[in-house]
């Protein structure tokens, strides 16, 4: 499986960190994507690379510099995906820890339906899909978060860079993208983070910085919920 990794050129030791887990894995076909390191940014480069106004209405803030590096960086995988002969490629980011069982995703049957399979642990999911094998199991997300490791096809990935002219979210607005395309979880999962080796594609950023905390501020709490209420009421 074609493989992206998120990392910065700076950043050596994540990336020996990565390819020592990596090099467990036969199957898969790497690449080390060159992230987009967004503190470098002064204000009006990053104005004129992101939506500030659209991003500030669904989150209630102004975006970090950060948060505009690693949704770039991710965009910046995508259109790699996009541009190959690949139908879906594994993402992960640079202090991703790989599960043993990983080769688990092999089983997978990914067609051209849009989608987005996360493989970090959390999300809360509404049904079973189907079985893997006897210990994992694929489900359709109501929710999820994190950008440490997801399988996302072709399909999918055009979707995003389409959505707009210039991007507008936090990379792992999952429940933002859903109304695009399907999105599924691995039970149990096969990605997780090394907290002591924190990505530095957001650098400054706890992982707290993510969706789940965007969803606490007032602004954005409303607009989920208007959203989800929305979707239910259909």
């Amino acid at each position: 499986m074609k493989t992206f990794v998120i990392n910065l050129q700076r950043a050596v030791e994540r990336k020996k960190h990565m390819q020592k887990q990596l090099n467990r894995f036969s199957f898969l076909d790497v690449e080390f994507i060159d992230a987009i390191d967004g503190k470098q940014f002064s204000t009006d480069e990053a104005k004129s690379l992101f939506d500030y106004d659209t991003f500030y209405k669904l989150y209630g803030r102004s975006p970090l510099l950060a948060e505009i590096g690693c949704t770039l960086s991710h965009i910046k995988s995508y259109k790699k995906l996009i541009d190959s002969n690949e139908k879906a490629a594994l993402i992960l980011e640079d202090d991703a820890c790989l599960s043993n069982q990983l080769n688990i995703i092999e089983e997978l049957e990914i067609d051209e339906t849009p989608q987005l399979i996360l493989l970090t642990p959390r999300f809360s999911y509404s049904f079973r899909i189907k079985k893997i094998d006897a210990d994992f199991s694929l489900n359709k997300l109501y929710f999820g978060a994190y950008t440490a490791g997801y399988i996302i096809n072709k399909a999918a990935a055009k979707l995003i860079c389409g959505l707009a002219h210039k991007p507008y979210w936090v990379a792992d607005d999952w429940l933002l993208m859903k109304k695009h395309f399907n999105l599924y979880g691995i039970v149990p999962a096969l990605v997780y983070w090394d907290e002591g080796l924190e990505t530095q594609i957001q650098t400054g950023e706890k992982k707290s910085t993510n969706i789940v905390r965007l969803l606490l501020s007032p602004v954005a709490l409303s607009h989920k919920i208007l959203k989800i209420i929305g979707h239910y009421s259909k």
